[in-house]
């Protein structure tokens, strides 16, 4: 079984490995960044009272914030190579999570959460141009759509156990915790994530994603317009992403669903 998935990535031998990887590190990522601010923040701010406003805030601009940083993030990567940049970035995004529950107020939480959107930038943009310059010429569609098919279970599996695992750990103290408290289990499982993420990055190989002899040519104009056209779609699906997340667990503790309840509806 294992034999046939790996004849059917289109990187080959020598090649699969690598970009599984980086693969993974993305994901991890992806798992910490929803498990963080649709799990954790949301149920730590209630328990002290406070409204979901500051974890909304802190996402949107967390969320904003990679997005204009990401086409930077690539020439970084470009520039510099893909592991001195996204150990960099694994490493900041770490001291953020771990700093996030100890910020003393919003203004401090927000701040972290836009330092944290910058870090994460190059990673996407890193992942998707390694599994298309790895693949042939023919299979390259395939190995970019696979990246994020492969990323989208760690998104679901980061807002739904985390968001379990807050539950429990502010359910069991019985007491208001403040924003400056630390985590518990829910902030340990995010910090040893993002650590074996940084793990995966270092792994990789610090060869540059562009070979020398690739000669690459300016989008054409049509491109650009057509890639313009979409921004705001995108902006939009972002946009839904985050009000989803942050109406969800109160809509489901409403009507009695619980978090089993939610998991099973998800799936």
């Amino acid at each position: 079984m294992l034999r046939r998935v790996k004849t059917s990535l289109p990187w080959g031998p020598g090649r699969n490995g690598v970009v599984t990887r980086a693969i993974a590190a993305l994901g991890l990522c992806e798992l910490v960044r929803t498990g963080l601010y649709f799990g954790f923040l949301p149920q730590q701010l209630t328990s002290q009272g406070l409204p979901l406003t500051a974890a909304g805030l802190a996402w949107a601009l967390h969320a904003g914030t990679d997005t204009l940083l990401r086409s930077p993030g690539g020439h970084l990567v470009e520039r510099f190579g893909m592991r001195p940049v996204l150990a960099a970035s694994s490493l900041v995004s770490l001291l953020t999570v771990f700093a996030m529950p100890f910020a003393p107020n919003t203004a401090i939480l927000v701040v972290l959460a836009v330092l944290h959107g910058a870090a994460l930038s190059p990673v996407w943009p890193a992942v998707m141009t390694l599994s298309s310059v790895l693949a042939p010429e023919e299979t390259q569609p395939k190995a970019v759509s696979l990246v994020s098919v492969a990323v989208g279970p760690f998104t679901g599996i980061g807002f739904l156990a985390i968001g379990a695992l807050a539950g429990l750990h502010f359910a069991a103290t019985n007491s208001v915790s403040r924003l400056h408290d630390i985590g518990g289990w829910p902030l340990a499982v995010l910090l040893s994530v993002q650590g074996l993420a940084l793990l995966l990055v270092l792994s990789l190989n610090a060869a540059k994603l562009y070979p020398a002899s690739v000669k690459r040519q300016a989008a054409p104009s049509s491109l650009r317009r057509t890639l313009a056209f979409l921004l705001p779609a995108a902006l939009i699906q972002t946009l839904g992403l985050g009000l989803f997340g942050q109406v969800i667990k109160p809509f489901t503790s409403a009507v009695g669903l619980g978090q089993w309840g939610l998991v099973g509806l998800l799936v």
